[in-house]
């Protein structure tokens, strides 16, 4: 149980030790041509007791970070991209956020993080303003 929001990831942070090693995942597109994850085998991992907490929780940073790099690349390859954006709640996870960001970088990519603007719930309003300014056009005044 949890009393506030975020205290789970934060627990899961703070038990990773050692090196993570990512769980492969079978990727494929889906009809919408989305690259999908199978995250099974990475639940199956990480309800296998066998295996330490701390190792299954550093392999579950891992495996994400491994995720944002097969996703990033995979929009390289569609449509040219070269920098990736980290941002979210998510990427206010330290070990997360330095694994995705060496994985990154390794390949090619620029790596884009937060300065001025909140990454968190106070920047959303910004990137939905951002998103829609390409498709607004003045509005004329009824006179």
């Amino acid at each position: 149980s949890v009393s506030h929001e975020a205290q789970a990831p934060m627990c899961l942070e703070a038990m990773a030790r050692g090196v993570g090693n990512p769980i492969e995942l079978l990727d494929q597109y889906d009809a919408d041509g989305v690259l999908r994850c199978d995250w099974r085998p990475l639940i199956r991992h990480l309800v296998n007791d066998r295996v330490p907490t701390a190792q299954r929780a550093a392999d579950f940073h891992a495996t994400l970070a491994q995720v944002v790099l097969t996703q990033a690349r995979s929009a390289r390859t569609s449509h040219l991209i070269e920098s990736v954006g980290l941002t979210g709640g998510v990427f206010q996870n330290r070990r997360l956020t330095e694994e995705t960001i060496t994985a990154l970088q390794a390949d090619g990519f620029e790596v884009l993080l937060h300065e001025r603007i909140h990454c968190n719930d106070g920047g959303i309003s910004y990137g939905q303003v951002m998103e829609t300014l390409p498709e607004l056009r003045p509005v004329r005044r009824l006179q």
